[in-house]
């Protein structure tokens, strides 16, 4: 006993995993990048503030080099 036929549906729907997927992946990089930057800026600094500070951080984590 049939109730009801299927027909496909007029507008087909798509799931927003694509569109999800590359947001992440477009913030994940855009992060990455940013956090580059400000490491790299925060490296090569002469501000006095700067140094001390990225000097402190060096005495927490023994294991990292120091450039």
């Amino acid at each position: 006993q049939v109730i009801d036929y299927a027909v496909p549906p007029a507008k087909k729907t798509y799931p927003p995993r694509t569109l999800f997927a590359m947001l992440a992946a477009i913030f994940v990089s855009s992060g990455f990048l940013f956090f580059e930057f400000m490491m790299k800026q925060i490296n090569h600094s002469s501000n006095p503030k700067i140094v001390n500070l990225r000097q402190e951080f060096f005495l927490m984590f023994p294991f990292r080099k120091r450039h």
